[in-house]
């Protein structure tokens, strides 16, 4: 399986980075572009299970151990202020979506898994609420969650839903 993987994942590599320089979003880089050559990839057939697996290598939802000082440092800056916030650490983009100060407990972000479409990361994310007889803790909360973005290449499209509204964020790569 983890063979199946890694080939899944070097053929979504291989296909996105034949599509680089092909039109797409200005990133203002002013480095001299030019391609040697170009190889022409047949992705083999994969199943949805196999896909998942490529997407998870490349996408991260929650942090998984405790964040270093700088990371740290700009989760409680950014937890703050409600919104989309990206932030390059590391070998990974960090995406914050953040419900900004909140009067009680209750509150919180749930992000689905990603899905892996066309060089680009689907991701549901949703702004929970506490109802209007749920017990609660009485104290300020900033409610977020954090997603890592583990593949320059891709892009991120981000569905936020707030009880009946839906918005769409997408995050180009950079």
């Amino acid at each position: 399986m983890k063979e199946k993987v890694m080939a899944a994942l070097l053929a979504v590599l291989l296909v996105l980075a034949s599509g680089c320089g092909a039109g797409g979003f200005a990133q203002g880089n002013d480095a001299p572009s030019g391609e040697a050559g170009s190889v022409t990839v047949q992705p083999e057939k994969f199943t949805d299970e196999e896909l998942e697996a490529v997407a998870r290598e490349a996408v991260s939802v929650g942090l998984k151990a405790k964040p270093d000082k700088e990371l740290e440092q700009w989760i409680d800056n950014q937890k703050k202020n409600p919104g989309v916030w990206t932030y390059r650490h590391r070998d990974a983009r960090v995406i914050m979506i953040a419900m900004g100060e909140q009067p009680t407990g209750g509150y919180g972000v749930l992000v689905d898994e990603p899905e892996l479409k066309e060089g680009t990361a689907h991701i549901n994310a949703e702004f929970k609420s506490p109802g209007p007889n749920d017990f609660t803790i009485q104290v300020i909360t900033y409610p977020y969650e954090i997603i890592f973005v583990h593949d320059d290449k891709l892009n991120v499209n981000l569905n936020i839903i707030e009880g009946s509204s839906k918005k769409s964020v997408l995050i180009p790569a950079p």
